[in-house]
């Protein structure tokens, strides 16, 4: 039986370079928990999986081996210190029931809407 679980989740793991008591207390778990996981002697339950998927910031579908790339197809940067962790939550939870297509729609009006702000500003700048 394949582990492609088991084996993301150290691959993860690893390439942060957490040990996995670190891991594990970063989740609220037990380091033998991570351990069994890992081996798939245990499988995490949902709630584990997106707790997991949210920490190494990766699709539920690359956790799940159902494709390869480690980044969802769109992805928002997020500095931890400016959200609150409900806004992020929020944010992941309200961009998950988009389709593709609305997020990158979305994602071209806020660059366009930058870009205006920016020459906004420097019109401005040269009238003084």
């Amino acid at each position: 039986m394949d582990n492609i679980l088991g084996q993301r989740i150290r691959e993860l793991r690893c390439k942060a370079a957490l040990s996995q008591m670190k891991f594990a207390k970063e989740l609220n778990l037990c380091a033998s928990t991570v351990s069994q996981y890992e081996t798939g002697n245990r499988s995490p339950s949902d709630q584990i999986k997106l707790r997991i998927a949210d920490y190494f910031n990766v699709s539920l579908d690359y956790l799940m081996g159902r494709n390869g790339s480690n980044k969802s197809s769109y992805s928002i940067e997020i500095r931890k210190n400016s959200l609150t962790q409900q806004e992020i939550e929020d944010l992941r939870t309200t961009f998950s029931i988009i389709d593709d297509s609305t997020v990158r729609a979305l994602i071209e009006l806020l660059k366009r809407m930058n870009v205006q702000e920016e020459n906004n500003e420097g019109d401005a700048g040269s009238t003084l």
